[in-house]
């Protein structure tokens, strides 16, 4: 028997995965969308906590923002820049991240890939209120949909984070959506 972790559904997750596969096949097909130079995106961030590498007793839900920057280089390569900030009961997560971003556009779709390094800042109001930054890196998966020349949908991301802090190894999960201006032609 398998041991499941506490707040974790199958369910779940399989439904989200089919909502986006779905989102993914009934994406219209227009005409080539243009790249620009510079890219901000910004918008609501959720992320699974891996709180019990740190004492807690579950794992914590913790909501927010995230806000970046990405410099195109070429039509498929770029680089980002962003942070982002969690808060929960007792918990307050701060991640400060660059990396390399490959994007995948066909027609109005943006399907990326990145990797991701950086600090993050941990504070925990328990126990006196405690802080903590530490080194941070993972690697994320994204898709947009175009809808102007100044603006796309950031439909979903999904970033995968290994954080260091409190001598404690936290594997987290963060999940955005939001909107993405551009600025500067190509």
């Amino acid at each position: 028997m398998t041991a499941r972790r506490p707040g974790f559904s199958y369910r779940a997750t399989a439904i989200f995965i089919f909502l986006f596969l779905a989102l993914l096949v009934t994406a219209s097909h227009a005409q080539s969308q243009q790249v620009s130079r510079y890219d901000v995106f910004t918008g609501f961030s959720y992320m699974r906590f891996d709180s019990q590498s740190i004492g807690f007793t579950n794992q914590s839900n913790l909501f927010g923002g995230e806000l970046e920057g990405a410099f195109n280089i070429t039509r498929k390569y770029g680089i980002v820049l962003g942070g982002s900030a969690n808060f929960g009961n007792e918990i307050k997560l701060y991640n400060f991240l660059i990396g390399p971003q490959y994007n995948y556009r066909r027609n109005n779709d943006t399907i990326f890939v990145r990797g991701l390094f950086g600090k993050d800042r941990d504070q925990v109001s328990a126990a006196g209120g405690k802080t903590s930054i530490g080194l941070s890196y993972g690697g994320g998966v994204g898709y947009d949909r175009h809808y102007g020349p100044r603006f796309d949908l950031r439909v979903i991301e999904i970033d995968y984070l290994n954080a260091h802090s409190y001598s404690a190894t936290q594997k987290n999960v963060r999940v955005s959506t939001g909107l993405i201006f551009h600025f500067g032609g190509k």
